[in-house]
């Protein structure tokens, strides 16, 4: 299980690009996500540089209308707790954007207790 806990967005200030929640980082987490990275590596891909974040993605942004009143949303809820969630399976998405919004292809589904 983990903790939905805040409101953020990726981008710079005056372009936010995604707007995501928290999920409250735990050492189970990273070492899911360090097993899968490893993994991912072993089969090939190449490691991913990025430091981990853990979020879940609400949205692509294309633009904002009102840049002060999108910064005054995500600092109203920057440490609000959401909600707890329980985990029962993870579902790997291939991303493929196009100019009309991006389409998102499961290539594979781990049921809980297989993970």
């Amino acid at each position: 299980s983990f903790s939905l806990t805040g409101a953020g967005f990726f981008g710079n200030r005056n372009q936010p690009r995604v707007m995501f929640v928290k999920i409250k980082d735990t050492e189970e987490l990273r070492t899911l996500a360090d097993t899968v990275n490893k993994s991912l590596i072993g089969l090939g891909f190449a490691n991913d540089p990025k430091s981990f974040s853990p979020h879940l993605t609400i949205g692509r942004i294309k633009s904002v209308d009102n840049i002060l009143s999108f910064h005054q949303f995500i600092e109203t809820y920057k440490n609000d707790e959401f909600q707890q969630v329980r985990l029962n399976e993870i579902i790997y998405y291939e991303s493929i954007l196009h100019t009309t919004g991006p389409v998102y292809k499961p290539l594979k589904t781990f049921k809980s207790g297989s993970i």
